[in-house]
C-alpha cells in the first residue's frame, strides 16, 4: 500500500513517518495564522475541510513549483479549491432567486461576527442582503443594502448612514453580543457604527438563514420587491466577536484562509435556488494579491522547508549552473573554445561553484571558480594581476606596466572562448578600481636644530601618468571590440551581459578620470589663463572616443560632445553627438555647488552585437522589433557629492545616426540600466525608455531627449529579413527575382530574334521588336545594376539607365496603342498609295527620345538628391520621378485603347472575320502587356522597399508571365509570322517535289496575303510541262478566273483586307 503526502510517496510500513511529515506540512502551512495573533477558531474549520489540501512539490530549474491538482491552486499557504474564491450573483429581482443554508442547522449564537464582501450596481435599491427567521419570528436577523446600509437584531434596527459606491467591492463585518446588546459595523476594516441596546436574548438555532431575500411571509413566499440585486462573496459567521486587529487581517488577507466556525462560505453552495448563478473567481480582491512573484516565493519557501533548500539555475561567468542542493558544490564543463580542435580543448576542464545554506533555510550561490576555463596565457596574466593588484601596496608604475601587458594580450590574441572575454573585462575592472583607490604619500622632513619633524601629505599621480592610464584603458577596450574576437563575444551568455559589464567598467572609468582631473587641478598640474581650458583629457580610437573636461561653476555654459576641442582632435559629430544644457544646475543651491564641474563624454561604435535587445539564441530567430540600431553615446556629470545626474530640470539632447535605414520604423530612445548580482540574485540589464522621448525622426538619424545622464542609444523595428546588426546593407534580389527577370528578358529577346530571322517587314512587327528590346534592356539593367552600390559612378549610371528603360517600356506600349488605332481607322484608305513605313520616325521619337529627355531633365534638376543611398535606384524621396511619368503614359495608352475599341466596333470593314480575329488578338496582347509590366514593376518597387521574400517571389512570377505572354501574342499568334512560316514550309514542300525555281513573287512578295491554294499546289505537282510554261499558264488561268468571279467592289474589299492584314 502506498500513501501520498504533500511531496513524496511513502510505503505502508512507514505510516508513522507519514503522520510526522503531514503534521510538519500542516504546521508550516498554518504557522502564519498564529504569527498574526489570530485565534485558531478563525481558521480551524479550513484545516479540516476537504477544500484545502497540501501540494506536491515539483523541482524546476528556477525553483520549486507547487502542484495542487485539478480544481485546486496554491494560495501562498496551501492548495485551495477554486470554488472557495467564488461569488453569488443576484442579477435582478425577478425571477425568484435566493440561497438558503442547507445541510446543517443554524447554531445557537450568544455572540456572532458576520463578515462578507458585497458589490451593488444600484445603491438606492432597498435589497435584503441576508435574513434569519425562527418559527413565526421573521427577520430576527436582517441586513439591507439601500438606500443606506441597515441591520436588525431582534427588534433593534440600526441605520449606519453608509451609502454604497456603485459597482465597487466593500468588506462588511457585523459583530453582536447578547451580553450587553452591543453591535458594531466595520466597513473596509474601519468601524462605521456602534450601538449598545442592553442585554438581549441569544439567537436561537434551527431557523432559516437566507441570502438575497427577506424572511418568508405568512403565505410561505418571498417578497420580490425587497430582493437583493448585486454580488456576495466570502460570507462567514463566527460564534464570537472578532477583535479589531483580526477584522483588519480579514480585510487585507489574500489567501482566503478564514472559515466561520458557525457557518462557512462554502456551506452555501448547495442551497442556491431559482435563477441563481455562482461565478469564480470572485474578483473581490485586488489583482496584486496573488502576484506571480509572491506565489513563487511562498511555494519555494514551503518546499524548501519540506524537502530541502536548493540553489536555482543561473547563468554566471558564461556557464549555466544547474539547480543544486544546498551545501553541495557543482562542477560544470567549461565552454568550448571553437578555435581549439585538438583533444586537449577546454571541453575537459570544469568550473566549480558551491551552494550555501542561509539562516532562512534558502540556497544561495557562492563565487564561481572558473580559472581552469581560461586560456593558459591569459590565466597566467590574471594570476599576476591578482598578485600585484590585491596586495597591500602597489605603485603607479607597476599598475601601468600591468595595463600594458593586458593591451598587448588583447592586441595579439584572438578570443573565441567567452570566458576569456569576461576575464579581460574583469582585469580591466581591476585596473580601473585600483587606480581609483590609489593614494600616494609624500613625506617632508625638517628640523629646528634640536627636534626632527616629518609630515606626510597626499599627492596625486602626475599628468603624464594620467594620460598613460587613459590610453591604456582605451586601447584595451578598442582591441576587445575588434572583429577578431567576435566568436568569443557571440558565445557569451546570457547575451549582452558581458557588454553591460564592459560599459559598467567604462562608466566607472569616466568617474575615475573626472576625479583625477580634479586632483590635477588641485595639485596645480593644470592651469589656464582664463578658466580651466587646459583641464581637458581625451582619447580617440577606432571603436571608442572619450573626452573629459572641467568648467568653473560660475561660468558653466553647458557641455557638448564632441565639442570644438574634440573636433580639433579628429572626433567627428556625424557618428552622433550629445548636449547638456547649462540650465541643469540652476535649481541647485549655489552654496552646495563645488568650485568646478567635470563632464565626461563617451562614444562607442561596433557594440550593437554585444548588447542585443533580445535573446536571439532563445528564440532561434531574429526579432523584428526594438533592435539596437545606432552607435552608443554617453555623458556623465560630476559635481562633488551632489547627485545631479537624474531628474534634470532641462533634458540632455542627443542625436544618433541609424546604422540601417532600410525598412525601419518605430524608433525609440533608450537608456541603459545595468544588471546587478546581489546575494546570489541576478537583476538583468535592459534598455529602458523611462525618462526618454523621441523629439524627431529625420530618416537617417533620430533626435532624443532624456531627463538623466547615462548611456544612450536608439532602437527601431527592423521589418527586413536580411537585417543584420551593424552597417550591413539589405539584399535587394534573391533567386526568384533573378529567375523572373531572366525569363522575361530571354523570352522577349527570343521573340525579337525570330522576327528578324523571318524578316517581318510591317510597322506593327517593328513596334513589337522595339517593345521587346526595351523590356530586355530594362530587365538586364535591373538584374546587373541594382546592387552595384559599392562603386558610386557605376551605380549612378545604372540608376539612370534603369529609369530610362523603365519609361521606354511604357512609351513603346503607348506606341503600340497609337499604331493599332491608326491601322483600324485608316486601313480602308491604305490602297490609295500611302505607306506606313514613313510613320516609324514618330514612334522612335516617342519610344526612345522622349524618355531620354525626361530622365536627363530629372537628373539635371535633382543633382545628388536624385540617387538613392543604399541601392542603384532613384531616391525614395523622388519616387514621383518614376511613378508620375509612367502613370501619365499609362493613362494615355488606356485612353487610346478605349477609342480604338470604339472605332473597331463602328467601322464597316470589321465585318471581315479574319481581320476581326487579328485585331482582337492584338488588343488582347497589348492589354496583357500593359497589366503585366505595370504589376511587375510595382512589385519591384515593393520588393526593394519591404525586402520581403514573398514579395520577391511575386515579382519573379509576374516577370515570368510577362515574358510568356509576349511570346504567345507577338510570336506564336502573330499573323505575319505565321504566314511567313507557312510560305517557307510551302517552298520547302515544292523543293521536295523538284520545283527549285518557284516564283518568289507569288510566295514571298506579300507575306501577309493569302497563301497558295491547295488545288494549285496539286496542279503544280502533277503537271509534266516545263516549269516556265507551266507557271505562266497557271498564272494566266488564275487571272482569268479572278476577273470572271470578282466584281469591282469585291476587288476593292479584297485589297483593303490584304493591306489591313499586312499592316496589322
Amino acid at each position: 500500500m502506498i500513501f501520498r503526502t504533500g511531496c513524496r510517496m511513502v510505503s505502508a510500513d512507514r505510516s508513522f513517518l507519514v503522520a510526522v511529515v503531514c503534521l510538519l506540512h500542516v504546521s508550516s502551512a498554518w504557522k502564519i495564522r498564529s504569527a498574526a495573533n489570530l485565534r485558531p477558531q478563525i481558521y480551524a474549520t479550513c484545516i479540516n475541510s476537504t477544500l484545502y489540501t497540501l501540494p506536491d512539490c515539483r523541482d524546476h530549474p528556477d525553483g520549486y513549483g507547487c502542484d495542487c491538482g485539478a480544481g485546486f491552486h496554491w494560495n501562498t499557504q496551501v492548495c485551495m479549491s477554486t470554488a472557495v474564491d467564488s461569488r453569488l450573483e443576484f442579477s435582478s429581482q425577478t425571477p425568484l432567486r435566493y440561497t438558503v443554508l442547507l445541510g446543517k442547522a443554524f447554531p445557537v449564537l450568544k455572540q456572532f461576527t458576520i463578515a462578507f464582501w458585497i458589490k451593488v450596481p444600484r445603491p438606492a435599491h432597498n435589497g435584503t442582503i441576508l435574513s434569519y427567521k425562527h418559527d413565526v419570528t421573521g427577520d430576527l436577523l436582517s441586513m439591507r443594502s439601500g438606500p443606506t446600509l441597515m441591520y436588525k437584531v431582534w427588534n433593534q434596527k440600526v441605520d449606519t448612514g453608509f451609502y454604497f459606491l456603485p459597482n465597487e467591492w466593500h468588506h462588511i463585518v457585523w459583530t453582536w453580543s447578547s451580553q450587553d446588546g452591543e453591535s458594531n459595523l466595520y466597513i473596509n476594516s474601519r468601524k462605521r457604527k456602534s450601538k449598545v441596546s442592553g442585554e438581549a436574548a441569544e439567537v436561537p438555532q434551527g431557523g432559516e438563514f437566507v441570502l438575497g431575500q427577506a424572511s418568508r411571509g405568512n403565505q410561505n413566499d418571498f417578497d420580490e420587491r425587497v430582493a437583493f440585486v448585486g454580488d456576495l462573496s466570502h460570507l462567514n459567521i463566527w460564534s464570537f466577536v472578532l477583535a479589531e486587529h483580526e477584522i483588519d487581517t480579514l480585510f487585507s488577507s489574500c489567501d482566503f484562509m478564514h472559515c466561520g466556525d458557525a457557518v462557512s462560505w462554502t456551506e452555501f453552495r448547495r442551497g442556491t435556488r431559482g435563477a441563481m448563478r455562482m461565478r469564480w473567481p470572485s474578483g473581490a480582491l485586488r489583482d496584486s494579491c496573488f502576484s506571480e512573484e509572491k506565489i513563487g516565493y511562498s511555494c519555494n519557501k514551503y518546499c524548501s522547508l519540506t524537502i530541502g533548500a536548493q540553489c536555482n539555475e543561473q547563468i554566471v561567468e558564461n556557464i549555466r549552473w544547474t539547480r543544486t542542493p544546498a551545501l553541495d558544490t557543482i562542477s560544470i564543463p567549461c565552454p568550448a573554445d571553437v578555435n581549439k580542435r585538438t583533444a586537449d580543448a577546454n571541453t575537459t576542464a570544469y568550473g566549480t561553484r558551491p551552494c550555501n545554506l542561509t539562516d532562512e533555510n534558502e540556497g544561495e550561490w557562492d563565487t564561481a571558480n572558473i580559472d581552469s576555463c581560461i586560456s593558459e596565457s591569459l590565466r597566467r596574466l590574471k594570476y599576476k594581476f591578482n598578485r600585484y593588484l590585491l596586495a597591500d601596496y602597489i605603485d603607479e608604475k607597476t599598475l601601468l606596466d600591468l595595463g600594458r601587458k593586458l593591451v598587448n594580450h588583447t592586441l595579439h590574441s584572438s578570443y573565441s572562448n567567452p570566458v576569456d572575454v569576461a576575464t579581460v573585462i574583469d582585469m580591466l575592472e581591476m585596473i580601473v578600481n585600483t587606480q581609483a583607490e590609489m593614494i600616494v604619500l609624500k613625506v617632508q622632513q625638517w628640523s629646528d636644530g634640536t627636534v626632527n619633524y616629518a609630515k606626510a601629505s597626499q599627492i596625486f599621480i602626475t599628468l603624464d601618468e594620467t594620460k598613460q592610464f587613459i590610453q591604456i584603458v582605451c586601447d584595451v577596450v578598442d582591441n576587445l571590440l575588434s572583429e577578431k574576437h567576435e566568436l568569443g563575444w557571440n558565445a557569451t551568455q546570457p547575451p549582452g551581459t558581458e557588454g553591460d559589464n564592459l560599459l559598467k567598467v567604462m562608466e566607472t572609468f569616466a568617474h575615475v578620470v573626472s576625479r583625477i582631473l580634479q586632483n590635477q587641478i588641485t595639485d596645480g598640474n593644470i592651469h589656464g589663463t582664463v578658466g580651466f581650458e587646459d583641464a581637458y583629457l581625451f582619447a580617440i580610437r577606432q571603436k571608442i572616443e572619450l573626452s573629459v573636461h572641467a568648467q568653473w561653476v560660475e561660468e558653466f555654459r553647458g557641455a557638448t560632445f564632441p565639442s570644438q576641442m574634440d573636433g580639433r582632435q579628429g572626433v567627428q559629430p556625424r557618428y552622433g553627438h550629445i548636449e547638456m544644457p547649462a540650465a541643469i544646475i540652476q535649481s541647485t543651491n549655489e552654496s552646495d555647488l563645488p568650485a568646478f564641474i567635470k563632464i565626461a563624454g563617451l562614444r562607442i561604435r561596433g557594440m550593437t552585437i554585444m548588447l542585443p535587445n533580445h535573446d536571439l539564441r532563445a528564440t532561434g530567430k531574429k526579432s523584428k522589433e526594438n533592435n539596437l540600431n545606432t552607435p552608443i553615446i554617453a555623458m556623465f556629470l560630476h559635481a562633488g557629492h551632489l547627485g545631479l545626474g537624474s531628474n534634470l530640470t532641462a533634458p540632455i539632447v542627443f542625436t544618433l545616426p541609424y546604422l540601417d535605414t532600410f525598412n525601419i520604423s518605430n524608433p525609440e530612445c533608450v537608456r541603459l540600466e545595468h544588471g546587478t548580482i546581489l546575494a546570489g540574485k541576478i537583476t538583468d540589464w535592459r534598455w529602458t525608455t523611462e525618462g526618454c522621448e523621441l523629439r524627431q525622426d529625420r530618416g537617417n538619424d533620430a533626435v532624443c531627449a532624456c531627463a538623466s545622464t547615462g548611456i544612450f542609444a536608439v532602437t527601431t523595428d527592423m521589418y527586413n529579413d536580411n537585417w543584420n546588426k551593424g552597417e550591413v546593407r539589405p539584399i535587394l534580389m534573391n533567386f526568384a527575382s533573378y529567375i523572373g527577370c531572366t525569363m522575361s528578358a530571354t523570352l522577349c529577346l527570343t521573340t525579337c530574334l525570330l522576327h528578324i530571322y523571318y524578316k517581318t517587314s510591317s510597322a506593327t512587327a517593328s513596334l513589337h521588336r522595339n517593345l521587346g528590346m526595351s523590356v530586355v534592356c530594362g530587365q538586364l539593367v535591373f538584374m546587373v545594376g541594382i546592387e552595384r552600390y559599392d562603386h558610386t559612378v557605376i551605380c549612378e549610371i545604372f540608376a539612370v539607365c534603369l529609369h530610362y528603360f523603365f519609361l521606354a517600356n511604357f512609351s513603346w506600349l503607348m506606341n503600340e496603342a497609337f499604331n493599332l488605332y491608326i491601322v483600324i481607322t485608316y486601313s480602308s484608305h491604305a490602297h490609295d498609295g500611302h505607306s506606313e513605313a514613313g510613320s516609324m520616325l514618330r514612334y522612335y521619337i516617342l519610344g526612345w527620345i522622349i524618355p531620354a529627355v525626361l530622365v536627363g531633365s530629372f537628373v539635371g534638376s535633382q543633382g545628388e538628391n536624385y540617387y538613392a543611398k543604399d541601392m542603384c535606384w532613384v531616391s525614395w524621396d523622388n519616387l514621383w520621378l518614376f511613378v508620375g511619368p509612367a502613370l501619365g503614359i499609362i493613362a494615355v495608352t488606356i485612353m487610346v485603347l478605349i477609342f480604338t475599341a470604339k472605332e473597331h466596333n463602328e467601322n464597316s470593314y470589321t465585318k471581315s472575320e479574319k481581320n476581326n480575329k487579328s485585331i482582337i488578338l492584338l488588343m488582347k496582347g497589348l492589354w496583357t502587356q500593359i497589366i503585366l509590366i505595370a504589376v511587375a514593376w510595382s512589385f519591384a518597387f515593393i520588393s526593394l522597399k519591404m525586402n520581403d521574400r514573398i514579395i520577391k517571389y511575386i515579382f519573379g512570377l509576374f516577370n515570368s508571365l510577362q515574358g510568356m505572354f509576349f511570346v504567345v501574342f507577338y510570336l506564336l499568334l502573330n499573323e505575319e509570322v505565321r504566314n511567313i512560316f507557312k510560305v517557307k514550309k510551302k517552298k520547302k514542300t515544292l523543293s521536295a517535289h523538284g520545283f527549285d525555281d518557284a516564283d518568289d513573287r507569288s510566295l514571298d512578295s506579300q507575306p501577309s496575303t493569302h497563301l497558295v491554294e491547295k488545288d494549285r499546289l496539286e496542279a503544280l505537282a502533277l503537271d509534266p510541262r516545263p516549269r516556265r510554261r507551266r507557271d505562266q499558264a497557271a498564272r494566266n488561268k488564275r487571272r482569268q478566273r479572278l476577273k470572271r468571279e470578282t466584281s469591282p467592289d469585291e476587288d476593292e474589299q479584297m485589297a483593303s483586307d490584304c493591306e489591313m492584314i499586312t499592316s496589322v
